[in-house]
């Protein structure tokens, strides 16, 4: 995995956070130039950021190349400061995708301040965004590796809109901390939590299930905040007493109803990220029917 230094070029910054910062950059092997992602310590990190990087790309070894997941390219370990270097995913974050997408369809003077009609939004793509996670998400549990912040800021657009799950490491540095809760640990992505992992601290891939339902629930609503207007006491008392998001307008029911069964409070009562990719190709199906 080990690249050169004198084959990486570094571009212009994409992302910057308290460690260290991400940039563009070029990979050259045998000849051929490929744009990467490269993930940097500052010169200032402490040996914890190093240990978390190094955790990182230990993560990004053992999981291997994947279509719906940033996978790894490589990384410079030796003569500088760490680098990790990731496939490039040039359309950006899912989240920045519907908002822009939300903001073009809603600027359209007839839909302002109401719903925008289903018919206008491109429902197949929204559904293959989620087939795309809950595949990338399947790969990662069948190699035992728990997300934690499964959402639409961590998903990543390649070539063709192609949905990658990335940051399955753990490492916050480039997210904004609005996002966020500080707790004795890190900070923590309260509205996408699962019952379990809220009130117990507990963290497996069917929790990353339920991070997955509020994903699909971002997806349809291009990219509103769940629990809008909530704090986190509040959110929390409502999740505790059975409340769950509600069902945004429009949204097919099969879609709601995947969510639902995501946000079921016992984890063993949830689908498998496989199962969830099934129930996604039936509803692309029946929807592809149901325009012919």
């Amino acid at each position: 995995w080990e690249i050169p230094r004198a084959n990486l070029k570094l571009g212009r910054r994409l992302g910057r956070g308290q460690f260290g910062e991400v940039r563009l950059g070029e990979v050259r092997n045998r000849g051929v130039t490929k744009a990467v992602a490269v993930k940097t310590l500052r010169d200032s990190a402490s040996d914890s950021d190093k240990r978390d990087l190094l955790g990182e790309l230990e993560i990004l070894v053992t999981v291997g190349w994947h279509d719906n997941i940033i996978s790894l390219v490589g990384a410079c370990t030796k003569d500088g400061p760490l680098s990790i270097v990731v496939e490039y995913a040039p359309n950006g974050c899912l989240k920045d995708w519907l908002v822009t997408n939300s903001a073009e369809l809603t600027s359209d003077s007839e839909y302002e301040n109401q719903p925008v009609p289903l018919s206008l939004l491109p429902m197949e793509q929204l559904i293959r965004f989620g087939i795309d996670v809950a595949n990338g998400m399947s790969h990662l549990a069948a190699m035992e590796c728990v997300h934690r912040d499964l959402a639409a800021r961590n998903i990543l657009l390649g070539e063709n809109l192609v949905a990658k799950v990335s940051d399955f490491g753990l490492s916050r540095d480039i997210y904004e901390s609005s996002e966020y809760v500080k707790s004795t640990k890190s900070k923590l992505p309260l509205r996408w939590m699962a019952y379990e992992s809220l009130f117990y601290n507990v963290y497996t891939s069917q929790s990353d299930v339920w991070s997955f339902g509020v994903l699909l629930w971002e997806i349809i609503t291009l990219g509103k905040q769940p629990y809008e207007g909530m704090n986190g006491k509040r959110m929390m008392d409502m999740i505790k007493g059975g409340g769950r998001l509600e069902k945004p307008v429009p949204c097919p029911d099969e879609i709601y109803s995947i969510m639902t069964t995501c946000w079921k409070t016992l984890p063993e009562d949830r689908p498998s990220f496989p199962q969830l990719k099934s129930s996604l190709d039936r509803t692309l199906q029946d929807s592809q029917v149901a325009t012919l």
